[in-house]
């Protein structure tokens, strides 16, 4: 076979080439330490140390997130605690108040001054707000204050979300919790309800409550009320009685007024009537609003301090149905913190192990790669060495 100048030197250039690139390649493994630098190196090993490296990552990003979690709950956990540390308070202001028979108007001025300044304390609470600027009570609508005045109250301006993080493949945690389920819809120890008239298909509003410790004793129920020749019967939905109201009233036909559960009203032959009973509810600011403003309003008559006797003691059942709720809510942020503090450390277990099968497929074997650099010198040495013979044959060394 003939060969011509041209082919000996396209070969010997591409051997070298090939030797130079492997030399470059195994030094580049060295200076950097990984065995895999691209895909074409080991193409499975490179499938599995993209999933490993992604897997790092996403782990780097659950521990951020579990950094955000933490510092929301911390806060609304010391939030809390402040909070449950005010109400104690009033509740023992509320105490001292309810001795009405020695207490003056001005000393229950003196005393609802100190409750002002507390219902502006715990607006601050309520709008407490994270690292980032966030108000961690608000809901979804966290960019706003949770709580603000406006027409001479205070209004919850946030919703009944609650934002919640990825901490782990499997896990999801609950960072904050919406102002409404911890200080809204707080029981007062007492009922209120509503009338409806079933004949005229319509609500009634002249009905009055004239006992309200028998309306307390009813508990949330619905009472129907039918009035026939005299009598008037009260049943529940299953036409049962509903101690301790009595199954059955007599009245004067064609009016009179008679008392259901505390209620008063008038009471016709032919009426039907269901009475929705259900237990009254409000908010701590709102408990501690009116609590103020009765003290302020008091004055020195029997009457006046009987009304503020039952407005305290609305207040002290309240309150302490509010720290029963909040109660609730920091056991609940509690286990979160648990549930993250071991999170994080099932993470930096995991991270360790991925960390360990990544080092295992990329990391590179240091006395190995020395002695296939030695030998792929070798092997460009004697490429050019053969070279260097090669490129000196010609007949005109002969003539």
């Amino acid at each position: 076979m003939r060969v011509s100048t041209s082919q000996i030197y396209t070969i010997a250039n591409i051997g070298m080439r090939n030797a130079q690139a492997a030399i470059n390649n195994t030094s580049a493994q060295m200076a950097s330490g990984q065995r895999v630098l691209t895909p074409a190196d080991d193409p499975v090993a490179a499938t599995q140390i993209l999933q490993l490296t992604e897997q790092l990552s996403r782990l780097e990003q659950f521990n951020k997130n579990i950094d955000v979690a933490e510092n929301k709950l911390s806060l609304e956990e010391v939030a809390l605690k402040g909070v449950t540390s005010l109400v104690q308070g009033m509740q023992e202001l509320a105490v001292s108040a309810g001795n009405t028979a020695t207490l003056t108007q001005s000393e229950y001025k003196i005393m609802a001054s100190v409750v002002d300044s507390r219902i502006k304390e715990l607006l601050n609470l309520q709008n407490t707000k994270d690292s980032s600027g966030q108000y961690i009570f608000a809901g979804y609508q966290s960019s706003q204050a949770a709580y603000a005045e406006q027409g001479g109250g205070v209004v919850y301006q946030g919703d009944d979300g609650s934002i919640s993080l990825q901490v782990s493949e499997s896990v999801t945690i609950q960072a904050t919790d919406p102002g409404r389920k911890i200080f809204e819809g707080i029981s007062t120890s007492h009922n209120t309800f509503t009338a409806y008239d079933l004949v005229a298909d319509n609500p009634i509003t002249t009905f009055t409550v004239t006992n309200q410790h028998e309306l307390d004793q009813v508990g949330g129920n619905t009472l129907y009320l039918n009035a026939a020749a005299g009598v008037l019967s009260v049943t529940d939905i299953n036409g049962d009685p509903v101690p301790p109201v009595p199954s059955s009233i007599t009245y004067a036909s064609p009016t009179d007024t008679v008392d259901v559960a505390g209620i008063s009203f008038v009471i016709n032959d032919g009426d039907d009537i269901a009475l929705n009973i259900t237990p009254e509810e409000s908010s701590i600011l709102q408990t501690l609003t009116d609590f103020r403003d009765a003290m302020l309003s008091v004055t020195d008559s029997t009457e006046s301090k009987a009304a503020l006797a039952d407005v305290v003691a609305k207040t002290l059942g309240t309150l302490d149905n509010a720290v029963t709720r909040i109660g609730e809510v920091q056991s609940e942020v509690g286990a979160r913190l648990n549930t993250l503090d071991s999170t994080r450390n099932l993470n930096a277990d995991s991270a360790l192990y991925t960390e360990e099968v990544l080092g295992s497929l990329q990391g590179l074997d240091y006395a190995e790669a020395t002695t296939r650099l030695k030998m792929q010198e070798l092997v460009l040495s004697a490429a050019q060495q053969s070279f260097s013979k090669v490129s000196q044959l010609s007949l005109f060394n002969y003539l």
